[in-house]
């Protein structure tokens, strides 16, 4: 198995969002500082996966990714390390998991950030699976 930088990333966005009810300030503090490492999440995701304002993370010195956001739902993440894990190790697309994510109310943009996986990829196998199984998942 083949393990990547993102994917340690996206295993501690989960568990950030599992336990953060958990956490104290200054735990949820260095969870965040530490997620924010991987440059994986907009501040706005951030504060999904924590439950802290948008303005307590940014007031903590916390800056965007390079590339923009994209509607996120910290809830699908298993399926979004899945795709990763599956593409890391050489596997198709699972046009089931890929359109899970996005009936989960994940953008294109999002699942290609956090998966690897090429917009135009992405598109493409939802638009097949989409016709294939009868829905409209653009």
């Amino acid at each position: 198995m083949i393990l990547d930088n993102d994917i340690q990333g996206l295993r501690e966005a989960k568990y950030l969002y599992e336990h953060r009810q958990y956490m104290d300030k200054d735990v949820l503090y260095n969870a965040v500082v530490s997620l924010n490492e991987y440059q994986l999440f907009t501040v706005g995701q951030l504060s999904q996966l924590s439950g802290l304002s948008d303005s307590t993370i940014a007031g903590w010195g916390i800056k965007m990714p390079r590339k923009g956001g994209g509607k996120f739902n910290p809830q699908s993440l298993d399926t979004l390390i899945q795709l990763r894990l599956n593409l890391n190790n050489g596997r198709p697309l699972n046009a089931v998991l890929l359109a899970s994510a996005v009936q989960d109310g994940n953008s294109h943009r999002i699942i290609s950030r956090l998966t690897g996986v090429g917009l135009s990829r992405i598109s493409k196998v939802i638009s097949k699976h989409a016709t294939d199984s009868g829905t409209d998942l653009q």
